[in-house]
């Protein structure tokens, strides 16, 4: 856990502040559009395990350097309030992002799959995805990983959106 980490741990009201607080996408005069073009893995896996210990001031280092590099000095002496306000607005981007995803990659499993065991597959998380990709379009897994959030996020949509045309074509064939 650093500085800030420790800070907000001590703010009573942070549900409050969570909820109606300031957000802004700047810091330190660097301008972030979204989080979407970052690596998959550093969206997905990095920065959580980040946002669990605590080691905010490393959150918003990874995010700006993403778009323009950045001193982590600079980013530690930027006055905690406007690095509360860049970090609020991260977790509001995460939020739009868990939001967009339960929405549009939500998918109603058969059940004679879940009778099977499909469900096993939960305990390898992105691994299977990250697998299908390097199958489907010849990556390393590594390589995989490191395609921008919003690629893998379009090859999940697309590949729903097939399995639920399928799904339909199945169905009506049926009748």
């Amino acid at each position: 856990m650093d500085g800030l980490g420790r800070y907000i741990q001590k703010i009573q009201d942070w549900d409050i502040l969570e909820k109606h607080g300031k957000r802004s996408n700047k810091l330190c005069g660097i301008e972030v559009p979204d989080l979407f073009t970052m690596p998959y893995k550093t969206l997905k896996k990095d920065i959580p395990k980040l946002l669990v210990s605590q080691d905010l001031n490393k959150v918003l280092y990874i995010v700006l350097n993403h778009v323009k590099k950045c001193n982590f000095v600079r980013i530690v002496l930027t006055k905690k309030k406007k690095r509360i306000y860049f970090l609020l607005w991260i977790l509001e981007q995460y939020d739009k992002i868990n939001q967009m995803e339960k929405v549009q990659l939500k998918t109603t499993i058969n059940p004679k799959w879940i009778n099977a065991g499909i469900r096993k597959l939960e305990v390898l998380e992105d691994f299977n995805l990250i697998d299908t990709i390097t199958k489907d379009y010849n990556y390393t897994h590594k390589d995989a990983e490191l395609l921008p959030y919003a690629v893998i996020y379009s090859i999940q949509l697309k590949n729903k959106i097939i399995g639920d045309v399928q799904a339909k074509m199945r169905k009506n064939d049926k009748i």
